[in-house]
């Protein structure tokens, strides 16, 4: 499945300290109305990044006291008021597609 197969028709954010909750909403177009739950983690240290992960991969992680595996990350980008403006749905639709390719 390619990101552009993907249709973000929703997000709910949980802010917490440096990990995010995504509840996110999206059609296929073989299904509709499909749910899936990503964590963001946002590094504010000054390397501009950010990395979305299940929940699973964050943790196996916490057990094995190791970097946790990542979906798919990019480059911070902020807003007028100075507010993360990714990962925003074009990279919910990329982190998708590629879980749903590897099933």
């Amino acid at each position: 499945m390619k990101p552009e197969d993907i249709r973000v028709t929703m997000v709910i954010t949980v802010v917490r300290p440096v990990i995010d909750c995504h509840e996110i909403r999206f059609d296929t177009p073989e299904t509709s109305l499909n749910d899936i739950i990503l964590y963001s983690i946002r590094s504010d240290l000054g390397d501009g990044g950010w990395s979305l992960h299940t929940d699973d991969q964050l943790s196996t992680a916490k057990d094995l006291e190791e970097p946790a595996e990542l979906i798919t990350s990019g480059p911070s980008e902020r807003g007028a008021n100075g507010e993360w403006s990714r990962p925003n749905t074009k990279d919910f639709a990329e982190a998708i597609a590629k879980l749903l390719s590897s099933e």
